[in-house]
């Protein structure tokens, strides 16, 4: 059969393609900010742990509880379909511990007061802004589609 515009925009994303599609035919990032979408999305490819409790605005957290809520969804629906990987499971791979760290750079802090948010090395932030930029690609070909 034909592939549908699901399958279609899933083919464009590289990565945790099925919750990121999920994520845009919901139409769940579009009353974001760019620097809100780009922190909520680090979830996808920032997978340290942080002891550091982030400060996080509102909107932010709702987002988080939103991308849990809609892996969950994914989550269950794969074990429906005969996947083995438990609901917790996929649902704790999506790490926030650097939401925060990436809103206050999108928003222009500099690096150095960044450093100082988490407890997260600095390579391993920058690793993470440099595959969040891929991403960020990646959607942004996909809602084209």
């Amino acid at each position: 059969g034909a592939v549908e515009l699901k399958g279609s925009v899933a083919r464009q994303i590289s990565n945790h393609e099925l919750l990121l599609t999920q994520l845009l035919l919901d139409n769940a990032l579009t009353d974001l900010r760019p620097e809100e979408i780009v922190a909520l999305l680090s979830c996808t490819v920032c997978q340290v742990r942080t002891q550091v409790e982030p400060q996080l605005p509102s909107v932010l957290q709702k987002g988080i509880e939103h991308i849990r809520s809609v892996a969950e969804q994914i989550a269950l629906l794969q074990r429906k379909c005969g996947l083995q990987e438990s609901v917790e499971d996929f649902v704790e791979q999506y790490k926030f511990g650097l939401v925060e760290v990436v809103y206050e750079w999108a928003r222009g802090m500099p690096f150095a007061e960044i450093a100082r948010l988490t407890d997260v090395q600095e390579g391993i932030i920058v690793r993470c802004i440099q595959r969040l930029d891929e991403t960020c690609r990646e959607m942004r070909y996909a809602a084209r589609v």
